[in-house]
């Protein structure tokens, strides 16, 4: 069984190993200072604590208008067989001559009107 022993090498003088050591050194110093860095980078990209949590809840959707129908000629809060009674009384005032002094009336007309066909 043979024993290896350790080499040492002497070609280079105290003083230059030590400059060697200093660069070595100071090649680490960088490089932990760029992790830094870059870590620094990377907090700055991340939202704030505070942040991800409000992102990571689901918000809630807006409720959405509701659709509008065009359902003239009908008044809201009645059965659709009393606007249709309405409509024919309204019909039936408009076309009697006893009642031309509210035909001529501008709110009849406009009652009138919302039962467009």
């Amino acid at each position: 069984m043979t024993q290896s022993l350790p080499i040492y090498d002497f070609s280079t003088t105290p003083e230059q190993r030590a400059k060697e050591n200093a660069k070595i050194d100071k090649a680490i110093a960088d490089a932990e200072a760029a992790m830094q860095v870059q870590q620094l980078e990377n907090s700055i990209k991340k939202d704030a604590p505070a942040v991800a949590k409000i992102k990571a809840k689901k918000l809630v959707a807006p409720k959405k208008a509701a659709a509008k129908t065009t359902k003239s000629g009908r008044v809201v809060g009645i059965s659709a067989d009393e606007n249709k009674m309405l409509l024919n009384l309204l019909q039936t005032v408009q076309n009697d001559s006893n009642y031309a002094t509210i035909v001529k009336d501008a709110a009849f007309s406009k009652i009138l009107a919302r039962y467009n066909k």
